[in-house]
C-alpha cells in the first residue's frame, strides 16, 4: 500500500503535482462545488494494487489494477521528473462545459477532453503533462 503523499516502490509519488495543485484550486474556485473531482492519481495505489511504475503492472482495470492507461499524467506521464512530483491530470464529474471553461480559465495550456460520453464513466480530464513536458497529455 502506498498512502497519499508516500512513494511507490518503484518511484511514483501518490500526490498531486504542485504545477496541478494550483491548477486545482483555481478550478474549484470557479466552480464553487458544481463540479466533482473523480480522479488525481489513482485510488488503487493506496489500496496496494496499482504502482504505475512496476514493470509487470497491469493498466485499465479498475478492479484490480492501475485504472488509467500506462504512461498516463495520471501518473506523471513517461518523465521521471515528473513520476517524482505526482499527477498531472484531475477527472471532474459534472456540467463538461463548465468544468472545460474553468480549467482554460484558470491555465489557458491546459489539455482538455471530455471522455466516456454518454456512459456511466462520462468525466471530463484535465491535464498539464504537455505544458510541464511529462510527456503526456492524458
Amino acid at each position: 500500500k502506498t498512502l497519499p503523499g508516500s512513494t511507490t516502490a518503484n518511484g511514483f509519488l501518490n500526490a498531486t503535482s504542485p504545477e496541478l495543485a494550483k491548477l486545482r484550486t483555481c478550478m474549484d474556485a470557479k466552480l464553487k462545488g458544481s463540479a466533482t473531482l473523480t480522479s488525481t492519481t489513482d485510488n488503487n495505489i493506496a489500496r496496494g494494487k496499482c504502482d504505475p511504475l512496476a514493470p509487470d503492472e497491469r493498466f485499465k482495470d479498475k478492479a484490480n489494477n492501475c485504472s488509467h492507461r500506462q504512461g498516463s499524467c495520471h501518473y506523471g506521464g513517461t518523465n521521471p521528473v515528473c513520476q517524482k512530483k505526482g499527477s498531472y491530470a484531475l477527472d471532474y464529474v459534472g456540467d463538461n462545459g463548465k468544468i472545460a471553461e474553468a480549467a482554460r480559465a484558470c491555465d489557458s495550456n491546459a489539455f482538455v477532453l471530455r471522455e466516456g460520453a454518454g456512459t456511466t464513466n462520462d468525466h471530463t480530464h484535465i491535464s498539464l503533462g504537455a505544458k510541464y513536458g511529462c510527456g503526456c497529455d492524458d
